[in-house]
């Protein structure tokens, strides 16, 4: 019954996240040097309903799932903190996924935000599947220079810039959220995902 309870919370925490949508500048949805265009000013044409919805609901199964992975310590104020941050890791990728879906741009802020939040979550114990201290840094490390390497390599092949450096940051910040083992599943997952 309490999973269930925790559930509902995480969902309408979710939610509240990708309603959160709504208050974005439209500057941050511009790349570097650019003011905000009609389409990034129209940042007013909002998520329906059935899509804040269903942010909602995967950022609170996400959360709900990490936090009956992580077992007694949720049930202190440390392990709710840890959720708490959780929350925000999660809303912010799924809002920066919205971003990069809608207008083509990862904003640096929500990237920022998800980091915080991973770290937070991480320094409250809840990313409990790290066996070294230093394990989230290792998958940070691999995914951030990993993505650049590619991304280079790319550009150098095809005379044009590959993929925005948003895609690399982002890749790193999953990467420390997920770690070295797990970074190569979400690169997958990722992959499968996009080919949707």
């Amino acid at each position: 019954m309490m999973f269930w309870m925790d559930l509902v919370f995480w969902c309408a925490l979710g939610a509240a996240g990708a309603f959160a949508f709504r208050l974005l500048p439209a500057v941050w949805l511009c790349d570097y040097g650019e003011t905000p265009g009609e389409a990034q000013a129209a940042v007013h044409r909002r998520l329906r309903w059935w899509q804040i919805a269903a942010l909602g609901l995967l950022c609170g199964a996400c959360t709900a799932l990490l936090m009956l992975q992580c077992g007694p310590v949720f049930r202190t104020l440390r392990g709710t903190l840890g959720g708490l941050l959780a929350a925000l890791f999660f809303s912010a990728l799924l809002l920066a996924a919205v971003c990069d879906a809608r207008y083509g741009i990862l904003p640096d802020e929500l990237l920022a935000l998800a980091a915080a939040g991973a770290a937070g979550a991480w320094a409250c114990g809840c990313f409990v599947h790290f066996a070294q201290w230093y394990a989230p840094f290792l998958g940070m490390a691999a995914g951030f220079f990993g993505l650049w390497a590619v991304q280079l390599l790319a550009s150098k092949l095809y005379h044009t810039e590959a993929m925005g450096f948003g895609d690399v940051k982002l890749l790193g910040v999953c990467g420390f959220a997920c770690g070295l083992g797990g970074l190569g599943v979400a690169v997958l997952l990722a992959v499968l995902a996009a080919a949707l």
